[in-house]
This record gives structure tokens, C-alpha cells and sequence, in this order.
């Protein structure tokens, strides 16, 4: 995405970038479901091109460390301030205290090239939506940086200690690959986001410069053969399918990086392989619209995101065509008034041994002033005066029950029930609560409950599965809703009760769902459960709760309402009747949250004046602990005494 100091240029390599951002936006804009390989492309074009600089300057004895980042600082920092900084005056001047937040932490990790860690540490099914992060896609970019820092000195040291540095860049590469296979199987976002698992793809563009040194050292007597020009059209034409199929193969459920990121990879790496020369890089790649957007697509990479998700946040109820549309024409005016206003002008300032210094203290002196200014206003030590009448405090969910995260995991970690499975009342009922992420929200209200009355309580939260089904999910869902209903058949347990989101997977099932998950709950009873309980759907809010109330009450200057219908998923309580009616053809008990917390006058939005705490979701859907504990002690407690018979 960010690569210069090209000293024999290729046209066709601009021409590779210009795919790589075209696969990238239509990702992100069009649905092209595996569009994201785009940034592995870009990966392997800046291992090429930045291993072709470093060796060439090795050769002349004329490589400096200080001079390279001097010319790294001045290709990529510009535009990529323009585009954080803007951001941020956009997200001062109107976005809510929580996206802004959201923003500025992006921000500030993004300045210092650390986006990716940050990511990592933050994944997980609590997360945020990516649609709300706008500068998501610059991890990319920070572990470009992290590759930079360390791919010098690496080449430094194989030089001086004459060994063969193709060897070296096979080790390094077979190494990451190696940890890439290895980790994506037990955590995917390390594995997407870790310099360690993604550094073989950069490392395959070096070992092609050192390939392609070899081959020309074999070719000095002897003029290129029909072989050769063979290879020329050939390898790109495959290396171009190679790509192309990923794209449109792979989608957001795909395990990857693993082995599938392999064929892009070599896809690029065939490409470039096959040489200026060659009959698809000499009339397609190197064609003037190509190269042009080739050219563009860095300043692009940077913009099209901020600006698709600052839209959609700002004019969340625009038509999804027109807002689509609207944000890709002003994303290529933004990247061509940055390509041709910040970057070709201040590309054209030469870097020399007197003025490299200036370039890299200018460049860690104002990505660290925007860290910090970011940092202190993600933490609240900077505040906007617009935000005082609103909610800007999130919402410390707490970490209790036991939860096992099967939307990330690949193998069942079983023993993460353990400490849930411990008897406190030994002789008295025992309680087991099974479901996805509203079973583990709704876990803050229900275990006081259950101890006020000296009944135990065992949780099975696992998160991103669908209830109860153990066969045709993944593997590790599978297995670990296995084990609990054999736990289950085999203690006899006083009471099941089914906490889930209904909506989300009666979308993903709409013929199935609803009554299967019934279905699965009237065998437990049969197969030794004494009494089971079904929760229906909670009401869900379009948008997080604390910015519906910002924006459509607070902001305006009201009070927030206690019941309200504004930014409600009507579909929410539209379900409640097939649940209702399939659990009474199945005989198993229903308890109807929509009664519970809805009225003509609209559903509970809290049930005190402390917020975010006292509101009763923190997020669209997901039970606070005031929000659980109401709901047990305004009815569904005492619906859990009555079937236990207490």
C-alpha cells in the first residue's frame, strides 16, 4: 500500500496495486466476499519492491538506516495524518461520545503503528462491529511499519555475515508460515493480526528479488530463451486467476489467514514473476487507467473506509445504494487531492544525508502529538463541552459465569465450566443455565437470585453457537454443546432454562430454528431434565442503546425516556408468537420477555436514572446487570421458584 524508493520502475506493479484496491473497495463497498486478499497482494508488493531497494544499496555499500526511514517517513506519513486528522475533526464536530471515543483510540494506535495489537487484544464477541471502527484498516499498515523496522536489520546482518540471504528469507519465510498455520487454529485474530503470522507473505516478495538476482546472474552470457518469454506470459495470466479466485471464493467465514492466504500470495508473487515484459503486465497491468489508479490506490486504501463508515454513522438512515455510491465518489476525489496536493509534492523533496534526521524527527514528533491528543481524548481527559448532557461513560460489563467464546474457536476448551460446576448448596436444587451471549448477560441477575434462595447454579454460555445444536456448526460448537447436554442427561438436573438470541438465528434458519431449538429442549426433559424454561427474545435496539438515547433525545435537550419504539427491531417482538406457539405445541414452558418489558406505550429503556448502568441493555441486546436483576425480581424469579416447586 505504501511503497516508493522504486528506482527501476515498473508501470505493471502500479497496475497490480490498482487490483489490489479494486478487490479491496469491492469488499468493502460491493460485497465481493473475498476481496480482503487485496491486502495480502499488497503485502507481497512491498516486500518485493522494499527487499529490491535494501539490496540494491547493499550492493553499493550505500544502504543507511537513517536515510531508508527518512524515505519511508516522507512516502507514507503525510497522507496518512491528513486522512487521522481529519478524521478526528470530523468525529469532534459530530459524531457521539462513544464512536468518538471509539475514533480517537484508533487514532492514537494508528499514529504509532501498533493498530494491530490493539485489534488483537480488543477481539471478540463483545467487540464492536468493524462497521463502526472507521480506521480498521490501517492494521494493515502498522504491520507494514513493524515489517520495515525489522526487515533492514535482518538483511544488514545476512550481508555482513556472508551468508546466503535467500536462505535466510526461506527460513524467516517458512518460519511465519508455520506460526500462521499453527496459531490460526487456535486463535484466529492473532493469526490475522500478528506481524509474526503475516510476516511470510512480505518475506515472499523478498525471496522473488532474490530469485530473480540469481536468474539474471545465470543470464549475463546468454539472451533471454523462448522459455523465458513463456514463463513472462504464462505466470502472470495464473498468478492473475490465483487471485481472482480467492476473491470471489472466500468470504468473512473463511479461516484466515491459514493456507488459503497462501494462494494470493503466490498469486501475486506470479505476477510480479512474470515481468514488465510479459503480455498481461505489458497490456493490461501497465495500461494507462491501471497505472493511474495504481498510483491513487494508497491515498484510496486510506480514505475509502473512514469515509464509508463516518457516513453510514452520520446518515445511518440513508438508502444503502445512494450512501454507498455517494461515499466511493468522494473517496477517489479525497485520494486524488491527497495524491497530487500531499503526496507527489512532498515526495519531490529529496532526502540526503543532511536532511534525513529532519525527516525522521519530524515524523515521530507529529505521529506522537496525535497519539497524544488522541489518547487523552479516548480517556476522557479531554473533553468536548457538547458532551455534557449526554451519556459518554461506557458500560463496564462484568466478567462473571463461564463463557466459552465458540465464534472464535476452532477446538472446544471444556474447561472453562469448571469453576461453574462447583455445588455452593450441596442437597438443594441445582440450575443450569445454557444459551449464547444473552444466557451470559442474563448470568449478573440471575445467580444473586438463585444464592438469596440457596440454589445452585451452573452456567453454559457459548457464544456465536446456536443453541443446543450439535450437529451441522462447526466442530468446537458441536462439541461443546455435546458435552453439555450430557452433563445435563446425567445429573438430572431441576431446571434447564434457554436464554438466546432467538432473532439472530431464526434469521440464519428461518424454516428450522424456532422449532428445533424447542424440540431439543422437550428431549432434555425427557431424557432426564426434571423441567425445562424457555426465555423469549429480547428486545432488540437497532443501534446501541446509549447512542439512540444520545442522539434522538439527549442531544436535542430532553430526558431520555423510561419506554420508548424509537430505533426498535420490530422483527424482535414479531417473534415472540412462533416461539410462544411452538413451545406450547411441545408442552415446555414459556416465559415472554416481550410482555415483560413492553406496553403500549413502548419497551423499557431503564429502570433508574444512573446511566449507562441503570439502562436495561448496554449495547442493542445484551442485559445489564440492573437490567438482569430487574427482570428477575419483576417476574421471571418467581416463574423459576414456581417450576422448581418451591
Amino acid at each position: 500500500m505504501s511503497d516508493d524508493l522504486t528506482r527501476a520502475y515498473r508501470p505493471d506493479i502500479d497496475g497490480l496495486r490498482a487490483l489490489a484496491i479494486i478487490l479491496v473497495v469491492g469488499y468493502h463497498y460491493f460485497g465481493l466476499p473475498g476481496g480482503y486478499v487485496g491486502v495480502d497482494v499488497f503485502f507481497v508488493i512491498s516486500g518485493y519492491l522494499i527487499t529490491g531497494i535494501l539490496l540494491r544499496d547493499l550492493d553499493r555499500a550505500a544502504l543507511s538506516l537513517l536515510d531508508f526511514y527518512a524515505h519511508r517517513v516522507r512516502r507514507i506519513l503525510p497522507a496518512l495524518l491528513v486522512v487521522i486528522v481529519t478524521s478526528l475533526l470530523v468525529g469532534w464536530v459530530w459524531l457521539l461520545p462513544f464512536d468518538f471515543r471509539v475514533l480517537c483510540k484508533e487514532a492514537g494506535a494508528s499514529a504509532l503503528y501498533v493498530f494491530n495489537f490493539l485489534l488483537w487484544h480488543e477481539s471478540g464477541y463483545f467487540d464492536i462491529s468493524a462497521s463502526t471502527k472507521p480506521l480498521l484498516h490501517l492494521w494493515s499498515l502498522a504491520v507494514e511499519e513493524q515489517f520495515y523496522l525489522v526487515w533492514p536489520t535482518f538483511l544488514l546482518l545476512a550481508h555482513w555475515c556472508r551468508r546466503r540471504t535467500d536462505l535466510g528469507i526461506v527460513g524467516i519465510l517458512l518460519a511465519s508460515f508455520l506460526v500462521n498455520l499453527i496459531t490460526v487454529q487456535s486463535d484466529q485474530a492473532a493469526a490475522f493480526y500478528s506481524p509474526l503470522s503475516r510476516l511470510w507473505e512480505l518475506a515472499a516478495g523478498g525471496l522473488l528479488v532474490q530469485l530473480e538476482r540469481h536468474r539474471r546472474g545465470a543470464q549475463l552470457d546468454a539472451p533471454p530463451g523462448a522459455t523465458a518469454a513463456l514463463s513472462g506470459n504464462c505466470l502472470p495470466v495464473a498468478g492473475l486467476l490465483l487471485i481472482l479466485s480467492a476473491a470471489t471464493l472466500y468470504n468473512s467465514r473463511s479461516i484466515f489467514p491459514g493456507y488459503l492466504a497462501a494462494v494470493p500470495v503466490l498469486g501475486a508473487v506470479l505476477v510480479v514473476a512474470g515481468g514488465e515484459a510479459g503480455w498481461l503486465n505489458r497490456t493490461f497491468l501497465a495500461s494507462r487507467p491501471m497505472v493511474h489508479v495504481g498510483k491513487l490506490s494508497y491515498s484510496l486504501y486510506l480514505w475509502h473506509w473512514p469515509v464509508l463508515v463516518l457516513a453510514t454513522l452520520l446518515y445511518a438512515n440513508a438508502p444503502f445504494r445512494f450512501l454507498n455510491g455517494a461515499c466511493l465518489a468522494i473517496s477517489c476525489l479525497l485520494a486524488w487531492a491527497t495524491y497530487y496536493g500531499c503526496e507527489r509534492p512532498i515526495r519531490r523533496i529529496a532526502v540526503s544525508s543532511g536532511n534525513a534526521w529532519k525527516f525522521v524527527a519530524v515524523g515521530i514528533g507529529a505521529s506522537v502529538t496525535v497519539a497524544v491528543f488522541a489518547f487523552l481524548t479516548s480517556s476522557g481527559m479531554l473533553a468536548r463541552a457538547s458532551d455534557a448532557p449526554l451519556i459518554t461513560r461506557p458500560y463496564q460489563r462484568p466478567e462473571n459465569g463461564c463463557t466459552f467464546p465458540g465464534l472464535s474457536a476452532v477446538q472446544p476448551h471444556l474447561e472453562v465450566f469448571a469453576p461453574c460446576e462447583v455445588t455452593r448448596f450441596p442437597g438443594r436444587p441445582v440450575v443450569v443455565l445454557v444459551g449464547d451471549s444473552h444466557a451470559n448477560a442474563l448470568y449478573g441477575g440471575l445467580r444473586p437470585f438463585l444464592d438469596a434462595h440457596q440454589i445452585n447454579l451452573i452456567e453454559y454460555a457459548v457464544t456465536g453457537c446456536m443453541p443446543l445444536t450439535v450437529q451441522g456448526v462447526t466442530p468446537a460448537c458441536a462439541a461443546t454443546y455435546g458435552y453439555i447436554v450430557k452433563r445435563i442427561e446425567r445429573d438430572k438436573t431441576d431446571l434447564v432454562i434457554l436464554s438466546a438470541h432467538h432473532l439472530t438465528w431464526a434469521e440464519q434458519a428461518p424454516t428450522g430454528y424456532v422449532s428445533s431449538v424447542i424440540r431439543h429442549m422437550a428431549q432434555l426433559r425427557q431424557a432426564g431434565a426434571k423441567q425445562v424454561l424457555i426465555l423469549g427474545q429480547l428486545p432488540v435496539w437497532a443501534d446501541w442503546l446509549p447512542q439512540i438515547l444520545n442522539r434522538e433525545y439527549l442531544r436535542l435537550g430532553q430526558a431520555a425516556p423510561t419506554r420508548m419504539f424509537t430505533g426498535l427491531v420490530p422483527e424482535s417482538l414479531q417473534i415472540d408468537d412462533p416461539l410462544r406457539a411452538s413451545s406450547a405445541a411441545f408442552g415446555v414452558p414459556y416465559y415472554s420477555l416481550k410482555e415483560q418489558l413492553c406496553n403500549p406505550a413502548g419497551c423499557l429503556t431503564r429502570v433508574a436514572d444512573q446511566l449507562p448502568e441503570d439502562l436495561i441493555v448496554y449495547d442493542n441486546d445484551h442485559l445489564t446487570t440492573a437490567g438482569a436483576r430487574y427482570l428477575m425480581q419483576s417476574g421471571l424469579g418467581q416463574k423459576i421458584v414456581s417450576l422448581l416447586g418451591l
